[in-house]
């Protein structure tokens, strides 16, 4: 499989994220893409409805009890109702806020496999209008 030199910094196996490769996912941009999203915290799973604005670098979910910031764990984003397989990595809570009117928090992706930051990237390049 040859990859474009772009894509590459997308799918670094199991490392943190650099600056370099989060300055090349934001211009990929936020697409609207409404899914629901599993966190696991020191052992207890919480899941929610609704997710908005995705991105390569994480996303905003909508809740009234959001976690605290700071709050580091894993996360598994649902991929639809096709049984598609889930969006897998591990997230940070930066901020609390309201987005279209709704509360809630951004979460930051800071850590994902190969296999799922190319779903990703492949989910948002589909949804992307441009």
């Amino acid at each position: 499989m040859v990859l474009r030199k772009g894509l590459w910094s997308f799918i670094q196996m199991e490392k943190p994220l650099t600056d370099e490769s989060e300055d090349e996912k934001r211009r990929l941009g936020r697409v609207h893409f409404i899914t629901e999203i599993a966190f696991t915290v020191a052992g207890k799973t919480s899941t929610y409805k609704e997710t908005r604005n995705l991105s390569m670098t994480g996303m905003f979910v909508v809740t009234g009890d959001p976690l605290p910031i700071n709050t580091e764990g894993a996360f598994k984003l649902k991929m639809g109702d096709t049984g598609g397989l889930p969006i897998k990595g591990w997230f940070k809570i930066v901020n609390h806020h309201k987005a279209d009117g709704d509360e809630g928090m951004g979460i930051k992706f800071v850590r994902m496999g190969t296999d799922d930051s190319l779903n990703l990237y492949k989910v948002i390049r589909y949804n992307n209008p441009e």
